[in-house]
């Protein structure tokens, strides 16, 4: 971004000081943004404000107005961090030509049975594909007896937040910056043990499945007991327990043939897949996961190397955002009771694995991937249980590269585009990892995160068929990328069929 292109404003109703405007600024009378105008109020309050319910009736009214130089096409209520209204814009011309967009309690009225915290945010589509995006700082609510828990995945998204602002300012920040960052890192670090943390944690059921997982995120993902404990909610006394009753020896990892297929495990949880932009993916699943190990892995021993797979990461309809495997923008879903349960992948004896939801309309989508010696073979597949025909059934897949050492710069300038693979370059250019989907409408790369996505599209599909299509993880050793690709072109599984 340009200098001066993302802003704070501070709602000061008695005039500007810098002594006013930094005592609203501590408050949080405030909205941040880089491009919509977002004057908003809650029960007639700006934000910052802390509402006390005990003996009230537990709702905020939210009323407000948004003016931006282009059409908005979102607003958001947000409550303890989750989308949980969606506002359709108005989008009014004024006489300036700005549209105008209001928000009005009758439309926006949030309940409250425990406390939390609440904003409202909003999307500006402007040209050239760019984002325009506004949020106000929170206002609280507390209700006695009722006090707000942090979850796992909220606390985690801390720690790693001060760990970048605390690896990024140690060449400029003074001293006493940095000894705030880090007191702020103590204190989240401590949030992740509270026994209530734990919300994404998945405790296996018996004894088969708890040595599975221990091996999976112990031998093959050298995971840290912390992060063992938010993926199974266990003790460090259960963990070792456990470890030495199953004789597990963590790190010691087999060695892979060299004609053995590609080595592929469901992704265990407890640590975020993403280097950063990690807000946008809150409490990301696991069920639709898998973490796939580099060729070149057994190269070097001590050091872990793969990349995870989210596959579908999200499934577009036109009925909006159908599935989606982490919390960001709404789906379909969020608005309505109850809530998608938890899966996991099934293993297959040929050491494939799959997966299998049923969405509460009768839609039913799926997953298969197998591992192969030089690749991974992926199928997405959906059958429509609704009584009408599904359009626009766009699907987001994603491949997540903080795993992999040598991949895991924040940018785009390793990637390439040749649609449909998106391949990203190591940085001593030797190794290159390659996604691609058949009919793919939008090859792209996130480089905060960092990943590469060739995100497809299946057909229109009427009530009670199926469709499928076809993707691939491949995995390059070699001085030209354009000869790999021309191999993949011409022998792999990707153009033997059409979707």
């Amino acid at each position: 971004m340009p200098v001066g292109f993302s802003r704070v404003y501070v709602h000061l109703p008695d005039g500007f000081s810098y002594e006013r405007w930094i005592a609203g600024l501590r408050a949080g009378r405030s909205f941040v943004t880089t491009g919509p105008i977002l004057v908003a109020t809650a029960n007639g309050k700006p934000p910052g404000e802390t509402f006390r319910l005990d003996g009230e009736d537990g709702r905020v009214r939210l009323e407000g107005t948004i003016e931006s130089a282009h059409p908005l096409s979102l607003v958001e209520v947000v409550r303890n961090g989750e989308s949980i209204l969606t506002l359709m814009p108005q989008n009014r011309r004024n006489a300036a030509g700005a549209y105008e967009n209001s928000i009005d309690a009758a439309r926006a009225t949030v309940s409250f049975d425990a406390s939390g915290w609440l904003a409202i945010r909003c999307f500006e589509d402007a040209p050239g594909g760019r984002v325009r995006f506004a949020h106000t700082a929170p206002w609280r609510v507390e209700v006695a007896s009722k006090p707000l828990r942090p979850s796992r995945a909220e606390a985690e998204f801390l720690v790693a937040r001060m760990r970048d602002e605390i690896a990024r300012g140690r060449e400029t920040l003074p001293p006493e910056a940095m000894a705030e960052y880090e007191r702020a890192l103590a204190e989240y670090r401590a949030l992740t043990t509270r026994p209530e943390a734990h919300d994404n944690a998945r405790e296996p059921p018996d004894d088969a499945a708890l040595r599975f997982w221990l091996e999976n995120m112990l031998v093959h993902h050298g995971f840290s007991r912390a992060e063992v404990r938010a993926a199974t909610g266990l003790s460090d006394e259960a963990i070792s327990a456990a470890v030495e009753r199953f004789g597990i020896d963590p790190g010691k990892r087999p060695e892979r043939p060299a004609d053995a297929p590609l080595v592929v495990l469901p992704y265990p949880g407890g640590r975020h897949p993403r280097v950063g932009f990690l807000d946008g993916a809150l409490k990301p699943q696991r069920e639709t996961k898998v973490s796939v190990f580099t060729p070149w892995e057994n190269s070097a021993p001590d050091r872990v190397s793969y990349v995870v797979v989210d596959v579908p990461e999200a499934i577009f309809s036109n009925l909006g955002l159908t599935y989606l495997a982490h919390t960001h923008i709404p789906t379909i879903w969020d608005q309505r009771p109850g809530r998608l349960e938890p899966l996991e992948w099934q293993r297959r004896a040929d050491g494939s694995f799959d997966v299998e939801r049923t969405l509460p309309n009768g839609i039913v989508f799926g997953a298969k991937v197998v591992p192969k010696r030089r690749a991974v073979h992926m199928e997405v597949w959906l059958r429509n249980g609704t009584a009408e025909k599904l359009t626009g059934l766009r699907v987001q897949n994603c491949v997540m590269l903080k795993g992999a050492p040598g991949f895991t710069g924040q940018t785009n300038a390793n990637k390439l585009f040749q649609k449909p693979y998106v391949a990203c370059r190591s940085e001593d250019g030797r190794r290159w990892v390659i996604t691609a989907w058949q009919n793919c409408v939008r090859p792209w790369a996130n480089a905060p995160c960092p990943c590469l996505h060739s995100d497809p599209q299946f057909p229109d599909c009427p009530p009670g068929e199926t469709v499928r299509i076809r993707g691939g993880l491949w995995f390059y050793e070699g001085p030209d990328i354009e000869v790999e690709l021309k191999r993949i072109k011409a022998t792999d599984w990707l153009t033997k069929a059409k979707p």
